[in-house]
């Protein structure tokens, strides 16, 4: 893994970590996030609309647009239900999980991509330390703890929206070799706020519009950042496998696991620490892989 892809797949963890603790203090998650997307698209909708006239898009990409908006509206519908239900950290670190898995398997036998042995144990690396973030505290009663949350409501969603985070990161890589990667972020918004819509607003239109009232400035920021971030792990993708910028994304794991310490007075303990210091070195491992 290349210098500059690390240098925009770390720059993207960390700004969909802070995206992540602005849906977490909303009123309604779900809301909040579909006001975020539709922000998405009114804000970027003239550069999308030039874009577009400039680098048409190719009839071969629009079932790879809808599949992967498909996809990416799952993960929005899923992740503000698991933030409905649990914390930051709890659903954070699970929905993270999910991908460094499955990513780098759909990369291989999907899109044919090698994997070298240190970046295998990087990707192992990473899975052990987001599991490590979200123990209690190491001891047998913690590891037992952490199977029984798997069976909350919370957890359940945040496993389903990694999921959703891993096939729409495979579908990416497809993407942006056909269409320029700015566009695709924006089509990939614009397709997932329409059918997050037709998901929300026949029973929580009432949420909505108390989520615009009382947070659109954060509603505005996340409409932002949301992109961004996103649109920072395309690129890197451009030139580097989907093996390997999926699971380096999973540095956010440790990025939100320290913003909710300092923004929200979640502990951090030795056990953090450790997860942490693991997935760090799981990144390192993918950059010299």
């Amino acid at each position: 893994m290349t210098a500059p892809a690390l240098a925009l797949v770390l720059v993207a963890a960390f700004v969909h970590a802070c995206w992540n603790v602005q849906v977490r203090h909303a009123l309604d998650p779900r809301a909040f996030l579909w006001c975020a997307t539709l922000a998405t698209c009114l804000v970027f909708g003239p550069a999308g609309l030039r874009l577009a006239v400039s680098h048409p898009v190719p009839q071969a990409a629009w079932g790879i647009l809808v599949l992967t908006s498909v996809f990416e509206t799952g993960y929005f519908w899923l992740l503000g239900s698991a933030y409905r239900a649990g914390d930051l950290s709890l659903v954070y670190p699970v929905a993270r999980a999910v991908s460094p898995i499955l990513t780098p398997l759909l990369g291989v036998f999907l899109l044919g991509e090698r994997f070298s042995g240190i970046a295998v144990l990087g990707v192992v690396f990473i899975v052990a330390g987001v599991l490590c973030v979200h123990l209690a505290g190491f001891s047998l009663a913690a590891v037992a703890a952490l199977g029984q949350a798997f069976r909350q409501p919370a957890t359940r969603y945040a496993l389903a929206a990694g999921v959703c985070t891993a096939a729409y990161s495979a579908l990416d890589k497809v993407g942006v070799s056909l269409v320029f990667a700015p566009l695709y972020t924006y089509l990939v918004y614009l397709g997932s706020t329409i059918g997050f819509g037709c998901l929300l607003l026949p029973h929580h239109a009432a949420a909505v519009r108390d989520e615009w009232r009382q947070h659109h400035r954060r509603v505005l920021g996340v409409g932002v950042l949301g992109p961004v971030a996103y649109g920072l792990a395309l690129l890197a993708l451009t030139f580097t496998p989907v093996s390997y910028v999926g699971p380096a994304r999973e540095v956010s794991v440790v990025m939100a696991a320290l913003l909710g310490r300092v923004l929200l007075g979640e502990p951090y303990g030795p056990q953090r620490l450790a997860g942490s210091l693991l997935i760090s070195v799981g990144v390192m491992c993918l950059a010299l892989g």
